[in-house]
């Protein structure tokens, strides 16, 4: 599923009694190529900057497993806000390559929380 735009948002309902600090990894990627070589993403959790990822055009994508701290987990609310910041969002119209309009950024296939001990 891509992002449309500079800020994509994702609420999620997490176990109420998180006092452990939580892995998280993505599977992910950004909209790079010969004409847009470069794609950066700030990683908010709670409104809590908790990660950055950089996507270069002809590199492996990043590692993107964050720790998170417990504190960071809003005990007040029932779900977790995950909001990915997209530097240069762009659409394959604006250069050259299809007739697509939308504003690409991210391509995200899979999420993964994990506790830690």
């Amino acid at each position: 599923m891509w992002s449309q735009g500079r800020i994509a948002d994702i609420l999620i309902s997490l176990p109420d009694n998180l006092d452990k600090n939580i892995s998280l990894r993505c599977a992910i990627r950004a909209f790079v190529n010969e004409n847009l070589p470069m794609q950066s993403v700030d990683v908010l959790i709670n409104n809590e900057k908790v990660g950055y990822w950089r996507f270069d055009y002809g590199y492996p994508e990043p590692d993107t497993q964050i720790i998170i701290h417990s504190d960071v987990f809003n005990k007040a609310i029932s779900y977790t806000h995950i909001r990915f910041i997209i530097s240069s969002p762009s659409s394959p119209a604006s250069l050259g390559m299809s007739s697509d309009t939308r504003q690409l950024g991210i391509a995200l296939r899979s999420i993964q929380f994990n506790l830690i001990d």
